[in-house]
């Protein structure tokens, strides 16, 4: 009887340190993904732009001596564009930038027209 506890003890020291020994060849887990920071906020670049629009107005002046009562509305398209590029230098940023902008509406110049018993209406244009 004391031969198979011999026995029995041996295999059951064998099973174990072979257990163990095979973990240790199991592969590690991969480190979790860390992803590598944003790179630092920068000015430097070009670019190019575009800018669409419209206006409308609607204007109504009285001339309070004479009574006299014009109104006039207005309305057109408005577009441009830009181009350049900048660079930054520590704190301080210098660029070259290109840009054009147009219209189609007339405006009076000053925003209203001069009455002075007849209605003199100068126009400009926003271009």
């Amino acid at each position: 009887m004391q031969k198979h506890f011999v026995t029995l003890l041996a295999a059951a020291t064998i099973g174990l340190v072979v257990g163990q020994a095979s973990a240790a060849d199991l592969p590690r887990k991969a480190p979790a993904y860390m992803p590598p920071p944003p790179p630092a906020f920068t000015w430097t670049g070009c670019y190019i732009g575009g800018n669409v629009g419209g206006a409308w107005a609607n204007v109504e002046v009285t001339d309070v001596p004479t009574g006299f009562t014009a109104s006039r509305s207005n309305s057109g398209f408005a577009g441009g564009g830009q181009i350049g590029c900048d660079y930054q230098m520590g704190a301080w940023v210098v660029g070259i930038l290109g840009f054009g902008t147009n219209s189609s509406s007339v405006i009076a110049c000053g925003g209203a027209c001069i009455l002075s018993g007849k209605p003199t209406c100068r126009t400009c244009s926003w271009a």
